[in-house]
């Protein structure tokens, strides 16, 4: 029976012939096979299953039967066959267009007529948000994976024959917008490797570089630039590798290929590419750039000497860095006088080029233009050669705090909270699961769903994970694989492994899961000084890295339309905020200092509250009126304050129930200690330091509870319900508990997530403005609990509160005559406001206006500016930087075309006066940056640009204080 007819019988219920996906020309049919797809290299295409041909173009552009056949080969294939990478660039540098295409090269998608998704159709795969698809950007990451490349680079079996390994591959595309920035933070967090994408024309443009830190913040340290959109006007590989150097985005750019122009045509172009390493060229046909050609690179043809020269340049870097390859070299024979370079087998290159990426020490560079199909079946198979497995990379350290003081404190090397405990590394090999939650998304038919980094172990479907950030049992539903907003349903998710659970209700971004049932890790694994491995009650307080996550620069008032909408809008607004964490929820807290009522929501930028409004409006059916944006200012103490302490001891009733807790609180600025506020737990208190000391017993009068002689007051009167502790015997510090496992119930851990959850409200709203308070450090002692009852997490949250904000007043004055206060007490804080790193790209001719308009009317400071290159200075082969980095010439005809036409649009926008652009770098007031791109065009004759992402807050004058809290209404 053949397949058309198959579908469309009985046997298939649902499916109709027109479901059934036409082969590509050439594409083989292996009817009948079960086995997992194979690859036909020959012919450049992929060997399908018969399952891979059902597709149900009704719902998604993914192929739900590949889906199913993809499950169980993950399952079972080696870890070092596994790469997940992201994809990372610049707004408009061609991220998604890029991604859509390495999907359709996969067969992991199909759009109609084979084509690959397109961002301006709105077909786009990744972009599937319909705010996405209307707008023609990115807003959120999406996970595609793993998908099926087959690696160029053959390994000998144990048949002592040579095969093609299958790799697979995890994609996480990512948001360009710097408002989004979170979602890149997400995504590095979890991968291994990077793909950054530049486009052939700007070179490395702010946000690149903004991408480029967020890796290093992670120790993503391999990766591969391609050179896009080669085929536009004034691309050039030589600038966008100058651009490489001179931003100190790498040292060691190596060019691996050439760009080949496009013969008989007056016009910018790009045909195909030069492998260097293999010393080929490649062309690229078909609907979609599928079938690559590949030809050995003759003596006397048109780029044979320069890719020779090219060749030459990367031998010699190369050697330069890998003693292997040096050695190699020397060992090649030479005659005639010729240079054994040439002669450098291409698999000893890619050896090398691989561990050197691995390493670091080389930025391998690749070229082509997605829109066009041109070079990204070698960007596969440089993924597939040259970025790390899961196996390669380094093992994830954690901390385990083994003692019930938690403390968070601030750390120039960036250390995790919970430095008193012990470090530890989590091994693939480890047993227990462990694995990372680093996204939730909201889904209103499964409900949270949450994407996970597996780091050791195996995740199963009847797996009960332990939230160690939370302290609460979480148990799965279903075990999935992401494919953008569909999911593929699979047994297990191993290590090294990207996936997707369902059934999480209290896991949030940045959250560390364990499985405490699992077998425990090996003792070999640990970097502690003690070689018993983990026990279940330790692996409790494990706590993996954290995603960054930054703080908001602008808020939007919004409240509700009526009473009746009130719990409805709390509801989106929970969900939207443990979808995106990069959004600050105050939620009618402003009632509290300004007597607004209002709920403030604060984000990165206009965009980003623009599209949360929008995502409120439509996704989520709020009804509420939301206020303009503006801008977020923080409150921190005033340089003239000290030291402040203070302890009290609350016993009232609170939303109907009686509370009593006490607590000794003390806050002092940290100054110049706050730049170096690295720590990812402190940071996301908003840069204060929190140090929160619980002691085994209370030393102030407390009433006795009656039972075993214990005050009511001691913490181990508070857990007596939970499992028990004792002061630990081998415990240097007295004060120090352990926990007996023995019987479940609330631990240290878990008393010291609600202090700090109940830190985060008190911080979350200052006495002068109700903006955040930062630069604080807050120590926390001698705390009186009175039970689980009396001593709740409300009563905690409103203690911290109440002491906080009786710090920050000052007592109000008195009236001489009649004792009363003559007025309302004042606040301790100053105002701090957002300054941005600012780059402004403008024309040389207009470039002194740009400059004064920043320092005289805008407020900044003018730190850099950097002068664009001469036509000059592009016009010989060169090489660059430390070793030899290899930069092509620019007097080919790809080059002179697109060189003359760049140079000529230069000089149009300049006025007719000719000159480049300069590129202007300041630090400026975020206030002053809110409508200034209106401002700069009217300077700069409409043909200039800026960005701007968050260097820090500064200080305001008392003058500049004064107008803003005028602003404010105050």
């Amino acid at each position: 029976m053949s397949l058309a007819k198959l579908c469309c019988s009985s046997k298939l219920p649902g499916l109709a012939a027109s479901r059934v996906v036409s082969l590509a020309p050439r594409t083989t049919l292996l009817a009948g096979r079960t086995t997992p797809t194979s690859f036909s290299r020959s012919t450049s295409h992929l060997r399908l299953t018969s399952s891979h041909l059902i597709r149900n173009f009704t719902s998604s552009p993914i192929f739900l039967a590949a889906e199913r056949a993809a499950a169980p080969q993950a399952e079972a294939h080696p870890i070092s066959l596994l790469r997940n990478i992201s994809i990372i660039a610049h707004i408009d540098a061609g991220k998604t267009t890029l991604t859509e295409r390495l999907l359709h090269l996969t067969n992991a998608v199909s759009s109609s007529g084979a084509i690959p998704g397109d961002v301006d159709s709105g077909s786009t795969v990744t972009d599937f948000l319909e705010q996405e698809r209307q707008r023609g950007i990115t807003i959120q990451s999406a996970a595609v994976g793993p998908v099926w490349w087959p690696s160029p680079s053959p390994t000998p079996s144990s048949a002592g024959k040579k095969k093609r390994d299958t790799v697979g591959i995890t994609l996480v595309d990512t948001p360009g917008h710097i408002d989004f920035g979170i979602e890149v933070e997400r995504a590095l967090r979890v991968v291994d490797g990077a793909v950054v994408v530049l486009d052939g024309v700007e070179g490395v443009e702010s946000q690149t570089e903004n991408v480029w830190g967020q890796a290093a913040r992670y120790d993503v340290k391999s990766s591969i630039l391609f050179v896009n959109k080669l085929d536009r006007m004034g691309s050039s590989v030589a600038q966008s590798l100058r651009s490489v150097i001179r931003s100190g985005l790498h040292q060691r750019p190596l060019l691996l290929q050439l760009p080949v122009p496009v013969e008989g045509r007056n016009e910018p172009g790009i045909s195909g590419v030069v492998d260097l390493v293999e010393m080929q060229a490649l062309t690229f046909s078909g609907k979609a750039g599928e079938v690559a050609n590949r030809r050995e690179l003759k003596v006397g043809e048109e780029m044979y000497e320069e890719a020779k020269e090219a060749r030459h340049a990367l031998v010699e870097c190369l050697a330069s860095l890998d003693d292997v390859l040096l050695e190699e070299l020397f060992g090649l024979p030479t005659g005639s006088g010729e240079e054994p370079h040439g002669k450098m087998p291409a698999s000893s290159l890619k050896q090398a080029i691989r561990r050197q990426t691995l390493a670091g020490t080389i930025l391998p560079v690749l070229c082509g233009s997605a829109a066009k199909n041109i070079g990204v079946q070698p960007l596969l198979d440089a993924i597939a050669d040259y970025l790390p497995s899961p196996a390669d990379k380094s093992e994830v350290v954690g901390t385990v705090t083994g003692s019930s003081s938690i403390i968070s404190k601030d750390s120039a090397k960036g250390e995790e909270a919970g430095s008193a405990g012990k470090e530890i590394s989590v091994s693939l090999n480890d047993k227990r699961t462990t694995a990372l939650a680093f996204k939730v998304v909201h889904d209103k038919r499964r409900g949270p769903t949450t994407f996970i980094r597996v780091y050791s172990g195996t995740l199963h479907r009847s797996s009960v994970l332990f939230n160690t950030t939370t302290g609460a049992r979480e148990r799965l539903s279903r075990v999935l694989f992401p494919f953008a907003d569909q999911y593929v349903e699979t047994a297990t998710i191993r290590a090294g492994q990207i996936g997707v659970i369902l059934g999480l209700r209290d896991t949030r971004t940045g959250d560390t899961l364990v499985d405490i049932s699992s077998t425990p890790n090996s003792p070999s694994n640990s970097k502690s000084t003690t070689s018993k491995p983990l026990d279940a009650n330790e692996s409790k307080s494990l706590r993996l890295k954290k995603v960054h996550i930054p703080p908001p620069v602008f808020s939007m008032s919004l409240e509700p339309a009526s009473k009746s909408d009130v719990d409805s809008v709390s509801e989106a607004l929970h969900l939207l905020i443990r979808t995106d964490p990069s959004l600050r929820l105050d939620e009618a807290g402003a009632s509290a200092g300004t007597g607004t009522g209002q709920t403030v929501l604060s984000g990165m930028g206009e965009l980003h509250l623009e599209i949360a409004k929008d995502r409120l409006a439509n996704e989520f059916g709020v009804n509420a009126r939301m206020g303009a944006v503006r801008v977020s200012y923080r409150e921190t103490l005033g340089e003239e304050v000290g030291v402040l302490e203070v302890r009290e001891t609350v016993e009232r009733e609170l939303a109907g129930k009686k509370i009593k807790i006490g607590a000794e609180m003390r806050v002092r600025a940290l100054g110049e200690e706050l730049g170096r506020v690295n720590d990812a737990d402190a940071i996301s208190f908003g840069g204060n330091v929190i140090n929160i000391s619980f002691d085994s017993g209370s030393n102030h009068d407390g009433n006795k509870a009656g039972k075993e002689g214990k005050e009511e007051n001691d913490i181990e009167a508070y857990l007596a319900d939970s499992p028990r502790q004792s002061k630990s015997k081998s415990s240097k510090d007295s004060s120090t508990t352990s926990l007996d496992s023995s019987r479940p119930g609330m631990d240290p851990t878990t008393l010291a997530t609600m202090f700090k959850t109940g830190m985060v409200a008190a911080l979350s709203r200052g006495p002068l403005t109700s903006n955040p308070l930062m630069g604080l450090e807050i120590s926390i002692s001698n705390i009186d609990l009175y039970g689980p009852e009396l001593s709740s997490s409300a009563a905690i949250s409103y203690l911290l509160s109440r002491l906080l904000r009786t710090l920050l007043r000052t007592k109000p004055k008195l009236n001489p005559d009649t004792g009363l206060p003559s007025g309302p007490a004042a606040a301790r804080t100053t105002l701090m406001e957002p300054m941005m790193s600012t780059r402004i790209m403008v024309p040389e001719v207009h470039l002194g206006k740009v400059i004064n308009d920043i320092t005289s009317e805008q407020g900044g400071l003018v730190q850099d500016v950097i002068h664009a290159a001469s036509s000059s200075e592009v016009s010989r082969g060169e090489t660059g930087g430390k070793e030899e980095v290899y930069i092509p010439k620019s007097s080919n005809r790809f080059e002179l075309q697109s060189s003359a036409a760049s140079s000529g649009a230069k000089g149009k926008s300049d006025g007719g006066e000719g000159g480049g652009k300069a590129e202007i770098h300041a630090v400026v007031p975020l206030a002053n940056l809110v409508r200034y791109s209106s401002k700069l065009r009217a300077l700069a004759a409409g043909n200039a640009q800026f960005s701007m992402q968050l260097q820090g807050f500064a200080k305001v004058s008392p003058s500049r204080q004064s107008e803003i809290l005028q602003d404010l209404g105050r």
